[in-house]
């Protein structure tokens, strides 16, 4: 018998349950297979407690789809855990032989003169596609929050895991040496690590300020910083990289621009090397990067993390409940300086 899990959607939605997943394989001694996207595919490929990958993009034409389809039907399962409350998912595990079934559907609440409450799929398609599943309220009708890796750990009550840590990521420690050599090389031991990404190209005056910014973090807390970029194109982080110390990610040469080494830059990093030296930071700043934030929780760092102000309840649901601090980057329609961004970032550190 197998487990089989669906997560054809966003990559957080594994790291935060593959904890759960690989408890159930280790208790029974499955062969784990994982249905998952070929973006999905580049982390969870390397995962040792995975077994088989099957493939499958909502961009295919139809037949690539039944062809995927066919491959999941192949096999008899002894659970089956759809994580995405994507349609496709949905489907194969209504077709899928498997003892247990179970998954997440989705909630949403309209009002026409009263409030109705709508499901996806509906509570009585539900209750015939698993045997038990938690309702999660899609992010534009929520109005508490609701803490999903929580509903993942309560979907499997009734197996009796021990281990219930949520974060669950790199185990095997991998990239550890490369990590020891880096951190050896530029002398770092308590430092801030920033991932940037496309998501803090709409902040406000970023392209002319945020290197002056950086210093202004160094000199207030005293932790050096380690930037994170992968292919970043951005002309702000074009301007950055042109003031600061970077270091090749595949042989960890440093080409020094700036002689004062509170600063490096570590453009395409292997994630699973970016986790190994968040591993050993004191705080972590992203505007909601995935691997940062997970990263981070897994090995119990503090977060910081920049959002819109109306995005602050929606990602609150997927982040741990312990060191985890927001600031906002836009409020309503309006942009924050990027001054004041810092300033807030720079509060928070020092408070906590």
């Amino acid at each position: 018998m197998n487990i089989i899990f669906f997560n054809t959607n966003a990559l957080g939605d594994y790291l935060i349950h593959s904890s759960i997943i690989n408890e159930l394989k280790k208790k029974y001694n499955c062969k784990l297979v994982a249905v998952c996207s070929p973006y999905n595919s580049k982390i969870i490929s390397k995962e040792e407690h995975i077994d088989e990958i099957i493939l499958y993009d909502k961009n295919w034409n139809f037949l690539k789809k039944i062809n995927t389809l066919k491959k999941i039907l192949e096999q008899k399962y002894l659970i089956s855990f759809v994580a995405d409350a994507q349609f496709f998912s949905y489907f194969a595990n209504f077709l899928l032989k498997a003892k247990y079934k179970r998954g997440i559907i989705n909630r949403k609440i309209k009002k026409f003169i009263f409030h109705f409450t709508f499901y996806k799929p509906f509570k009585f398609l539900a209750n015939i596609i698993f045997d038990r599943y938690e309702i999660q309220t899609r992010p534009k009708y929520l109005k508490q929050k609701e803490h999903i890796p929580s509903k993942f750990i309560d979907l499997f009550n009734d197996f009796k895991i021990k281990n219930k840590n949520i974060y669950f990521f790199n185990q095997k420690k991998k990239q550890d040496i490369n990590k020891n050599i880096l951190l050896k090389k530029i002398n770092f031991t308590r430092y801030i690590c920033i991932h940037l990404d496309w998501k803090w190209n709409d902040i406000q005056n970023i392209e002319k300020k945020l290197n002056e910014n950086l210093k202004k973090l160094y000199n207030k807390t005293k932790y050096k910083i380690i930037i994170f970029a992968y292919k970043n194109q951005c002309k702000y982080f074009q301007n950055l990289e042109k003031q600061n110390n970077v270091i090749n990610s595949k042989n960890l040469n440093i080409h020094y621009k700036n002689k004062k080494k509170n600063i490096f830059i570590l453009k395409d990093c292997d994630l699973f090397l970016e986790e190994r030296i968040i591993s050993n930071s004191v705080w972590n700043i992203s505007c909601h990067a995935g691997i940062l934030v997970h990263s981070a929780a897994s090995n119990k760092k503090k977060i910081i993390d920049i959002l819109p102000k109306d995005q602050f309840l929606i990602q609150s649901c997927w982040t741990p409940s312990k060191n985890y601090f927001q600031t906002p980057k836009h409020f309503n329609s309006s942009k924050i300086d990027i001054n004041d961004i810092f300033t807030n970032i720079i509060n928070i550190i020092k408070k906590n």
